[in-house]
């Protein structure tokens, strides 16, 4: 009988120790809507940029912000660089569009299909729609300024989400991810596992970028090549990273897909590729499988995406560094409103971007997850 007792203890144990690990696995971080923060006008004079990435962080990326109702009157222009085919770019406009929709504000959102002269149309447009406000995603940092001049002379106040703006374009608020840091990131991960597999002499690696001319692109592959070359550095004292070919995926699976299949075979000894998005990933993976080199070749990637996150947990990735759009989609809407309404905004709002390496994927990944 005190046998039985004892086992039949042991396995009420085992029970509790696998629903807690269970629970730690996907309930650490708020996947669904809750309860809106509101913020006062004399709070929000106070809040620092990392005040307000703890409480992003804490809230999650589903739930809004603000007290229902209060941007009602206001309208908002949205001038988003492009859609089709980018999970990450619907996400964030569709968080744009339930922020709009809670604070009660209207929302016009304009889809310049990647093209530069399109969104430069699509902002003369809005204007004569003499919107309160108006939100961009530039195509490029420098081709919209001449439109975004004549939202100057109309007291338009400009904000900028996820991609970068030319300095002269003069917005209120930037909301994105902090390019160089996260590239910085991938690199500094990236390093560490090659010293783990004893690959501390010439390291060939492959870079797939965005696009040509993005602020985004250039920024991220500098804080790679800083991150990864820093940590040999303090590890080895010495650094061989070696770029045998750095090519543009326009942000997509299928054109960085193509990409990773030429360069394997010219240079099927290639070690390490560095994708600057969880699209150009996706195109990433695919080939390595069709190769059978997925988990031999090592990658990193930033974004945070739900399929990325996976690989990395399953082993097949070694990072993600976290850049979830839906935060830049409703903050930036958010912020636009509280500037509106009088309230003090930061200048820049970096959302969070911690490195997503095999335990911390776990935390954030959850196979229902919108993103």
């Amino acid at each position: 009988m005190k046998k039985i007792s004892v086992l039949l203890l042991m396995v009420i144990i085992m029970m509790v120790f696998s629903l807690t690990c269970l629970a730690e696995e996907w309930s650490n971080y708020p996947l669904q809507k809750g309860e809106p923060p509101v913020f006062t006008s004399e709070q929000l004079a106070k809040m620092s940029q990392e005040d307000f990435l703890k409480i992003a962080e804490e809230i999650g990326p589903e739930t809004l912000i603000g007290a229902q109702g209060e941007g009602k009157g206001f309208k908002l222009a949205f001038s988003q660089r492009g859609l089709a085919g980018s999970e990450w770019w619907e996400n964030l406009v569709r968080m744009a569009k339930e922020e709009a929709e809670w604070l009660g504000a209207e929302i016009t959102i304009i889809d310049a299909d990647r093209r530069e002269e399109k969104q430069v149309t699509d902002l003369l447009s809005l204007l004569s729609q003499k919107p309160d406000a108006l939100i961009i995603n530039p195509q490029h940092p420098s081709a919209v300024l001449k439109a975004l001049e004549k939202y100057h002379a109309a007291n338009i106040p400009i904000f900028v989400v996820n991609s970068d703006l030319d300095p002269r374009g003069k917005p209120v608020c930037f909301v994105s991810g902090d390019s160089f840091d996260m590239g910085y990131k991938m690199g500094w991960e990236l390093a560490t596992e090659c010293l783990k597999r004893g690959w501390n002499g010439e390291i060939k690696a492959l870079e797939i970028a965005g696009f040509p001319g993005d602020l985004v692109s250039k920024y991220r592959r500098l804080g790679i090549v800083a991150g990864f070359n820093e940590y040999m550095f303090q590890k080895e004292g010495k650094c061989h990273l070696n770029i045998i070919s750095q090519q543009f995926g326009n942000w997509l699976p299928e054109p960085s897909m193509k990409i990773t299949q030429d360069v394997l075979s010219a240079h099927p000894d290639i070690q390490v590729i560095f994708a600057e998005c969880d699209g150009i990933a996706q195109g990433v993976v695919a080939a390595l499988e069709g190769a059978g080199k997925l988990g031999q070749i090592i990658g990193g990637s930033i974004d945070g995406r739900k399929q990325i996150l996976k690989r990395v947990i399953d082993g097949h990735w070694v990072v993600d560094v976290m850049q979830d759009p839906r935060h830049q989609g409703k903050w930036v809407v958010y912020f636009a409103i509280q500037y509106l309404k009088g309230n003090t905004v930061p200048h820049t709002f970096y959302i969070p971007t911690p490195p997503a390496t095999k335990d911390v994927a776990k935390k954030y990944y959850h196979p229902d997850s919108m993103y």
